[in-house]
């Protein structure tokens, strides 16, 4: 009876101990997948930082063979060539009707020339992407603006999208932006931020004029401004 009872209570032991064992490893397998969990998480976190700050630099990264291919936009940029960071000799816009004063005014190079199509039109850029909110705000002032003179043959006009490769101003859905659209891009914004105005390779802007936090501000002020400014460098052409 005494040597049963023995047998019984080192089963009993050893079936704690196991259970003991394997409560354990349990818990080792949850600290496991925690740590796994929160490795995950820096690597998401980090790939989205990197996706969207990296942008200005990633959206220069071309292969050799594409840097050599000849990319020119409709237009002759020959005589309006852009050399060297353009935003060095940049001076407040001296443009009536067109604030200096809000936080983000517009910049002009004083000596530049207006940059023209072969047949005479100046070319306007707006460079953003469609997840940048600023770049959202300002894409409907902006496109009213311009579309009337769109429409009379008075303008050229690119609104390229960074992260799509695509300018949303034509039917067509384009898979590349030429080089020497983005060298204009870099030329008047080396940081490689977003939204960049460029207006006949004279007057830029970085960022939005009349907007405050991505929803808040003043459109039609807004709308006002690319129209003058659109309006001076026609008279600018024709003089």
């Amino acid at each position: 009876m005494d040597e049963h009872k023995h047998d019984e209570g080192e089963v009993s032991e050893k079936n704690t101990e196991i259970h003991k064992s394997s409560t354990k490893i349990e818990i080792d397998k949850f600290k496991l997948w925690r740590i796994i969990s929160v490795i995950l998480g820096i690597l998401l976190v980090l790939s989205l930082v990197t996706s969207g700050f990296g942008l200005g630099i990633d959206v220069f990264s071309k292969s050799e063979e594409t840097q050599n291919q000849d990319t020119t936009p409709s237009g002759n940029l020959e005589d309006n060539e852009i050399t060297g960071d353009a935003t060095a000799e940049a001076v407040p816009i001296n443009i009536e009707g067109i604030s200096t004063e809000q936080g983000n005014p517009f910049l002009e190079i004083p000596d530049a020339e207006i940059c023209k199509t072969s047949d005479g039109k100046p070319i306007v850029r707006l460079f953003s992407t469609t997840w940048c909110m600023h770049c959202n705000w300002v894409k409907t002032p902006f496109h009213e603006a311009i579309q009337p003179y769109i429409d009379n043959g008075d303008i050229k006009v690119y609104h390229w999208q960074l992260d799509e490769n695509d300018n949303e101003l034509t039917d067509d859905i384009e898979d590349e932006i030429p080089d020497t659209e983005l060298a204009i891009y870099k030329e008047f914004n080396p940081q490689g931020t977003i939204p960049t105005f460029v207006f006949g390779c004279k007057y830029f802007r970085v960022g939005s004029g009349h907007e405050y936090d991505g929803e808040n501000g003043d459109p039609e002020l807004e709308k006002e401004e690319y129209e003058l400014l659109i309006e001076h460098i026609l008279s600018e052409t024709q003089a």
